[in-house]
């Protein structure tokens, strides 16, 4: 069975403001569950990807509420329009080109009017070494409409992932 993590923010409200959030709002879990704000579900034959796995082999999950520490020059008019939610296997720099897809679910920031989600990630060597977003390796769900709260999509590797509104 692969690893699930989830974590729940009770609501977009204190993201919209300049309040602190508690930490006791936010909760997190090793399962998926169908109403946190952001899950990731790793693939059960992650670690055949891996070389050198050993018992001691770990894997890390990060939540960043904001995108204040994904800088970009350029925001090419597309929003941020979720929590960014991260897996990565210590001692790795890419875990990637994965035959067994990595399974995002994000809950779309009610305060955001965009349209048309994006399923992205991260990459650092975008923009000349700056960083942007990317969509390459990655798919949304192809039941998704418009209408829904939610958002699933499919990647081929581990890094940090959120949706992209127009």
């Amino acid at each position: 069975i692969g690893q699930n993590f989830s974590a729940n923010l009770g609501g977009f409200s204190n993201l919209n403001t300049n309040e602190s959030i508690d930490s006791s709002e936010l909760s997190f879990e090793m399962r998926m569950t169908t109403q946190a704000t952001a899950s990731i579900r790793l693939p059960n034959n992650l670690f055949k990807a891996v070389l050198n796995v050993t018992n001691n082999t770990r894997i890390t999950h990060a939540v960043f509420l904001s995108d204040s520490l994904f800088l970009r020059r350029d925001s090419n008019d597309l929003e941020v329009g979720g929590i960014i939610i991260s897996a990565s296997v210590v001692g790795y720099n890419s875990i990637e080109n994965l035959t067994s897809l990595v399974t995002i679910s994000f809950l779309k920031n009610p305060s955001i009017n965009g349209s048309g989600p994006l399923c992205s990630y991260w990459n650092p060597t975008l923009d000349d070494g700056y960083g942007d977003w990317s969509s390459d390796g990655c798919q949304i769900d192809e039941s998704y409409n418009d209408t829904q709260d939610y958002v699933t999509c499919f990647c081929d590797h581990l890094t940090s992932f959120s949706i992209l509104l127009d």
